[in-house]
Parts: structure tokens; C-alpha cells; sequence
């Protein structure tokens, strides 16, 4: 975001100058920047780098006995039920930590899955 301002900043500089062929530059080279960065090209090449590494997931060595302790959201109220619902944000959180513990169930141990968060919403329910 701030490289764009700066982008604008001297755009706006070059057109005050009556450079106006570079000021038109500057805003189209702006301009595709921001749709690569909004539409997905950019950030999907940055990632590349951060998101290898494993071939396979590695799987865990369960102990005796495993608590999993998952990082929650808390809770958001659905108003056509009255219920709760988990945020989307913290959803695949709550899934992994659901996928650990039945990896764990099936490798026969005692497993304890927590998962943190409480009702920062105020639903009436943690």
C-alpha cells in the first residue's frame, strides 16, 4: 500500500513538472501492480518460496497421552438459529485440530482436544 501511495506521489510529481508521458507511465505501472497484487499473481509468487519444503504433511508421534490445544476465535452468533458458530478466520484452525485428534483416537492413545477462544462477541455461549 505504501508503495502504491508512493507510485501516486510521483505521478502526481511528474505531472506538476508537465512530464506527463512518465506521470502516465508511473500510474500504469501502478496500475498493474495493484491488479497483480488484488487478483493473485503477486502474492501466489512471493508464496511459492514460504510454502514448500514437504512432500508429504509429517505425521506426529503420539504419546500416552496428547493434548492438542487449538487457538480459537471464540464464538459469533448465527441470528437465524440463536445458536453460535465458529468465525470463519478461525474455522481451519478448529478443523486441523479435529484432524490431529482423530489421528490420535486412531492411534489408539487418550487425547484432549482444547480449544481456547471464549465469547468475544457476547453470544451467550463459550
Amino acid at each position: 500500500m505504501i508503495f502504491l501511495t508512493l507510485l501516486a506521489v510521483l505521478a502526481l510529481g511528474l505531472h506538476l513538472r508537465k512530464w506527463h508521458i512518465s506521470a502516465r507511465v508511473v500510474i500504469g505501472l501502478g496500475a498493474v501492480l495493484f491488479f497483480a497484487a488484488g487478483c493473485g499473481p503477486l502474492p501466489d509468487e512471493l508464496m511459492k518460496q514460504l510454502q514448500t519444503g514437504y512432500e508429504a504433511r509429517p505425521q506426529p508421534a503420539w504419546q500416552a497421552r496428547a493434548a492438542i490445544i487449538v487457538l480459537g476465535g471464540g464464538l459469533q452468533p448465527v441470528p437465524a438459529t440463536g445458536g453460535a458458530e465458529v468465525p470463519l478466520l478461525a474455522q481451519g484452525r478448529v478443523l486441523e485440530g479435529l484432524e490431529l485428534y482423530l489421528q490420535c483416537k486412531h492411534a489408539a492413545k487418550a487425547c484432549s482436544l482444547i480449544v481456547s477462544g471464549g465469547d468475544p462477541h457476547e453470544a451467550g455461549v463459550s
